[in-house]
């Protein structure tokens, strides 16, 4: 072989070496660069109670790592346990990838890649690569990130920061969750303890309301006591001065007035007493004619108008 041939295929292979160790080398700064800013990620997805927002700054920096085509985020279905494709960049490959998803789950790809901790890389004849990682955290499983590879090149160091985003994704979703779960539990707690001071406040109105009635009762009934002896006294002087009075005397009908009027208040007494007691009322059949009469003669007594 000619010296100079040599010496220009040993350059071309130096050559490529180069070029290798520099993409090596910008591949490894840019993933260290990417490494360093695992802070900000960290702190942007703690306390963001918005899965669609988690989910978007997860895809920003996964973007940065790797050369996607397009990404997809699978979401797990509380109701079902089914996998929905619930976000997806471009939208154009929404139902693309949605019908890849049904056909990877038929085939039990899914479910081999639930069970590595690790990205999962899928190479097909004529289609571009696909990774697979599962989004889940040790008490349960968040979703799978789906990503169509715009290259075939990929490296440890990003498959390993993948896993490290998507490790931190599945925890944030799971904390956002977590925290509507117990914003939703302490605004229905809220709403029981109103609801529930409310009725007290009405049951301490309604014990106020029945102590002022028992003490009114307890005052009804003294009355009532003190009434009935005078009453006593009225009717039994009644029954005496009757004896002394002849009954067509004018005075006979007068006695006989004091004492009905004695007998109604007897029985005033009588109502009194069931109300101090808390007792039924006194019911017992009378003359509805009478009744009539005797009230209207009272509501009339000493007024001007006729009845």
């Amino acid at each position: 072989m000619d010296p100079s041939e040599d010496l220009q295929s040993r350059l071309k292979e130096m050559e490529g070496r180069v070029h290798y160790l520099e993409e090596a080398y910008r591949s490894h700064i840019e993933s260290l660069t990417l490494l360093s800013s695992l802070g900000d990620f960290q702190s942007n997805i703690k306390d963001c109670r918005d899965t669609a927002k988690v989910l978007n700054i997860a895809r920003s920096y996964i973007q940065r790592l790797m050369n996607f085509q397009a990404t997809g985020f699978a979401m797990v279905n509380d109701a079902d346990f089914r996998f929905d494709l619930t976000d997806c960049e471009p939208a154009s490959e929404f139902s693309r990838m949605q019908r890849w998803i049904h056909h990877e789950i038929e085939e039990g790809t899914f479910a081999w890649a639930l069970r590595q901790n690790h990205a999962v890389i899928i190479r097909k004849k004529k289609e571009k690569p696909l990774i697979l990682h599962v989004l889940a955290t040790r008490g349960r499983v968040m979703g799978m990130f789906i990503g169509i590879l715009g290259q075939n090149e990929t490296n440890d160091v990003s498959l390993n920061m993948l896993s490290i985003i998507l490790m931190s994704t599945a925890y944030a979703l799971e904390n956002s969750i977590l925290y509507n779960e117990i914003s939703s539990y302490n605004q229905n707690l809220e709403e029981v303890i109103k609801r529930r001071t409310q009725e007290l406040s009405r049951a301490n109105e309604e014990l106020i309301k029945a102590r002022k009635l028992e003490s009114v009762a307890i005052l009804a009934g003294g009355i009532a006591h003190d009434f009935n002896n005078m009453l006593a006294v009225i009717m039994g002087n009644l029954s005496l001065a009757k004896k002394t009075v002849h009954p067509d005397d004018k005075m006979a009908k007068r006695l006989a007035a004091i004492e009905k009027a004695s007998v109604r208040a007897k029985e005033l007494t009588y109502h009194l007493l069931t109300f101090s007691k808390g007792g039924a009322p006194i019911k017992r059949t009378m003359a509805a004619a009478q009744l009539i009469r005797d009230s209207v003669a009272v509501v009339f007594k000493n007024s001007p108008i006729r009845w």
